[in-house]
Formats: structure tokens, C-alpha cells, sequence
């Protein structure tokens, strides 16, 4: 008997299909829950894995863990049938199998977007703010101005909706995780580059974003406090007027509390003071 795709497989393909890849943790923590939040038991999650795996919609790739902590991990990502799915469900699928084909670097890269979009997507928002969708890396791609160096590519990016007094208002906030050995130029030209999306108000053409914007922000994540710190550094003299905010903050911050007083703003008068995400957005 064929696998019946329910509301919960059909989502599961969707994520692998915006993230690439996903592990047994994101699904426990935030795919397989109860209402209640509780998990699902593991045994029912690896037996409808598996015959997902069995039936084609999906596949697995071994990765070795990360950096320090040795051995392989179960990484999941789409197969043939699953694309074919997702085009069912999506109305089109941009995929490309060679994507699967990467080292173990870019994938623990693309699963820390992936857990931290769960962490959003799953929390409670603070102050009205209603999370609506994330857009990934290739759909977040867009070559906003003539010149070639005029593109920005964030790690993903989220749409967030409020609805105050009957009018509704759409912010769109870019993701970067930032690496440990970036250099600091790479950042600044980021920030340069999503400050100049911003003045010509580029998401008015970006296909991704089908509502229209009333504020821009960047979210810069970083793995320690220290890197973080640094990162307010090195950006802090970069234009970013054009923007609504520029915000910093960890990954186990985030992870733990994404709506929370977790994130510093850049040029903030408190540069100690740390602020939730929706702070001063109408």
C-alpha cells in the first residue's frame, strides 16, 4: 500500500524543498509535535521516514557531524518523487539534484537556517507580529540594480505580517548567518548592498515577495557573543539609512527565544541594550 501524503508529509517535503536539508532534530522539535507541543514518539517519526525514503519522496544523505563532535549523522533531503510532489503542491519546483552534493560545511549551514526558521515559526510572536513565510536562499537571490555587483543573497528571509487598526502592514527581514572566519569586508559589502534594495524599494519587483513592504530589516546571527560584538564593530559605519533596522544576535539566543530581547540594534545610543524583534516596526 502506497504511503498516504497527509498535511504533515506534505510540509516535511516543503521544507526539504526551501531548505535542502533537514535532520531528525528539526523534525522532532518543530514538524512532528502534538498540539500540545509534545514530540511524537521516535519510532513513529523513523517508520514514516522511512517509507517516504522507501516510496522516493525523499532521501538520505550522510553527513558527519559537526565540527569537534565526530561520527555521521542521517541527513534527509528530496528525491524524484518528492519534487514531483512539491510541484503538485507549489504549482512549480526549482530543484536541482546536484544540490545534494555538498560538503558537510554547506549542510550544517543550511540545517542551522532551517532550525532557526522552526524557532520563528513556532514561537509565540511578541506584540502582534504574525509570522507568515520564509523564503529561501535562491528565491531570496535577486539582482536588484544594472550592475553585476548589484545582487543580494541572503541565507533566507522571513515575511511578517501585523494588522493594527484594520490596516495590515508587511515587514520583511533578511537572514545572515555569519561565519566564524568571515572577513569583516564581506559583511560590510552586504550591508551595502541590501541598504541600496532598500532605497530603491527593489522588493517592489522581487518575485519572492508578493506583498507590498512598509519596512526592511537585517538579521545578522552569529555562533558566539564575541563574534557577534565584533560584527557591531566592523559594520557600525556602514550606511544602512535605507533601512528599517540592522539587528545582531547569537544562534542559541535565537534558537531559545527568536521574539525576545536577544538582539542588539546597530547604532543603537544603548549599544548594551538588547531589543525583541519587533521593536519600533509600526
Amino acid at each position: 500500500m502506497a504511503k498516504p501524503i497527509g498535511p504533515r508529509e506534505e510540509q516535511l517535503l516543503i521544507d526539504l524543498y526551501h531548505f535542502v536539508f533537514l535532520d531528525y532534530a528539526f523534525l522532532m522539535k518543530y514538524l512532528y509535535v502534538h498540539e500540545d507541543g509534545r514530540p511524537f514518539q521516535k519510532n513513529y517519526v523513523y517508520r514514516d521516514v522511512k517509507a517516504l525514503v522507501n516510496e522516493g519522496y525523499i532521501k538520505m544523505v550522510a553527513a558527519s557531524k559537526e565540527s569537534g563532535k565526530g561520527g555521521q549523522q542521517a541527513i534527509l533531503s528530496l528525491d524524484t518523487k518528492g519534487v514531483e510532489e512539491v510541484r503538485e503542491i507549489l504549482g512549480e519546483a526549482n530543484w536541482d539534484s546536484r544540490w545534494t552534493q555538498r560538503t558537510p560545511t554547506f549542510i550544517h549551514h543550511s540545517l542551522r537556517v532551517a532550525h532557526l526558521t522552526g524557532a520563528f515559526r513556532l514561537a509565540a510572536p511578541s506584540d502582534g507580529l504574525e509570522f507568515m513565510e520564509f523564503i529561501s536562499e535562491r528565491e531570496g537571490f535577486l539582482q536588484y540594480g544594472n550592475e553585476k555587483k548589484n545582487v543580494i543573497r541572503p541565507d533566507g528571509a522571513f515575511l511578517f505580517r501585523r494588522v493594527n487598526q484594520d490596516k495590515e502592514f508587511h515587514f520583511l527581514y533578511f537572514l545572515e548567518m555569519e561565519r566564524s572566519r568571515q572577513k569583516p569586508e564581506v559583511s560590510k559589502e552586504k550591508l551595502v548592498r541590501y541598504n541600496e534594495y532598500g532605497k530603491l524599494a527593489a522588493y517592489a519587483k522581487h518575485r519572492a515577495v508578493y506583498v507590498p513592504i512598509n519596512a526592511v530589516r537585517v538579521l545578522f546571527v552569529s555562533d558566539k557573543p564575541n563574534e557577534r560584538d565584533r560584527l557591531i564593530s566592523h559594520t557600525k559605519e556602514v550606511d544602512t539609512s535605507h533601512l528599517n533596522e540592522v539587528m545582531y544576535s547569537t544562534y542559541e539566543e535565537v534558537l531559545d527565544n527568536p521574539y525576545g530581547s536577544v538582539w542588539k540594534a546597530k547604532n543603537s545610543s544603548d549599544p548594551q541594550r538588547l531589543y525583541m524583534i519587533a521593536n519600533r516596526v509600526q
